[in-house]
């Protein structure tokens, strides 16, 4: 499956820690649901502020 399981220093659910973490096949720590949620709303706001510098309110999609 290319899956890994290490241990990961950083900040769970508003506390700081020594964490158990899945990663990939490259040793890439794979995203949580929230790293991922964050991702996509970054994502979107790209998108959102290229749409505008076409000349397209993406509020009015």
């Amino acid at each position: 499956m290319g899956l890994g399981l290490g241990a990961w220093q950083g900040d769970y659910q508003e506390a700081s820690g020594l964490w158990l973490r899945w990663y990939d096949a490259n040793q890439q720590w794979i995203p949580t649901a929230a790293e991922r949620a964050e991702q996509e709303k970054q994502r979107a706001d790209k998108l959102a502020v290229r749409l505008r510098e076409l000349g397209v309110d993406p509020d009015r999609l």
